[in-house]
């Protein structure tokens, strides 16, 4: 009942800020590369990858250090143009000059801001997750059963006789998507594979770690919510499994 709660819950949080606070974007579908239902994710580039953060471009201008003033300052250099580029305010040695007289009034020093390291800007999510990948091209073996009150996956087959190893890492790899049906289908899937699971969980846990991380490095709340949602559970099952091998 609770794994119904958490999949259900994510569509009815996504109707809640779409139809009645008005938060969301209208359109179910939030990336350009997912088609219609009857066509499969167009191909994202390899260099997009997801949790991956921006570099610096390497014609990027950096500061160096001056030693006479102590500060980092920006070397004087010829544009595309061939003119020489303006430099930024105090920071050429012209005109400057020192003494040691102390005037009438001493003002402070405008420090520089400290930098933004940007540990919570989101990063980039592209629907390229192996969940969403296996399931259009039909090596899932479930299916959504449309019910009256909610939905319900269908297994095609047994969950106990599911090689773990192989799908319990693609459905912790779908906890990153927020479009449907992937969301609601890899939430639903890992509840019930955690559920029917018993002694396989165990020897998989090494295999979660990396999709787990590539969740939690989007920095996106939303992800991180589903992952935090479905933590408690693994954990859950990794303690019983362990006081089973005990006794």
């Amino acid at each position: 009942m609770a794994s119904q709660s958490v999949a259900q819950g994510l569509m009815l949080e996504d109707w809640r800020k779409q139809k009645i606070e008005r938060t969301a974007n209208h359109a179910f579908t939030k990336h350009p590369e997912t088609n219609s239902c009857f066509d499969v994710t167009s191909a994202v580039p390899a260099d997009r990858r997801a949790g991956g953060h921006l570099m610096a471009r390497a014609d990027e201008p950096l500061p160096e250090y001056n030693a006479s003033t102590m500060t980092y300052v920006f070397k004087k250099s010829v544009g595309a143009s061939g003119q020489p580029m303006q430099l930024r305010s105090h920071t050429g040695m012209g005109g400057m000059t020192s003494s040691l007289a102390v005037g009438k009034t001493t003002t402070e020093a405008v420090k520089p801001a400290p930098p933004i390291c940007g540990a919570y800007k989101q990063r980039a999510n592209p629907p390229n997750t192996e969940f969403r990948r296996f399931y259009e091209r039909g090596d899932l073996p479930i299916q959504i059963e449309h019910r009256g009150v909610h939905n319900r996956i269908g297994w095609k087959v047994d969950i106990e006789k599911l090689d773990y190893h192989h799908y319990l890492p693609i459905f912790f790899d779908g906890l990153r998507e927020k479009e449907e049906p992937y969301r609601f289908l890899s939430v639903q899937g890992v509840f019930d594979m955690l559920e029917h699971g018993g002694s396989k969980i165990l020897p998989v846990i090494p295999q979660l770690i990396i999709p787990i991380k590539t969740a939690l490095n989007t920095r996106d709340p939303d992800v991180i919510c589903t992952v935090l949602k479905v933590s408690p559970s693994t954990a859950d099952e990794m303690r019983i499994r362990e006081r089973e091998r005990e006794l």
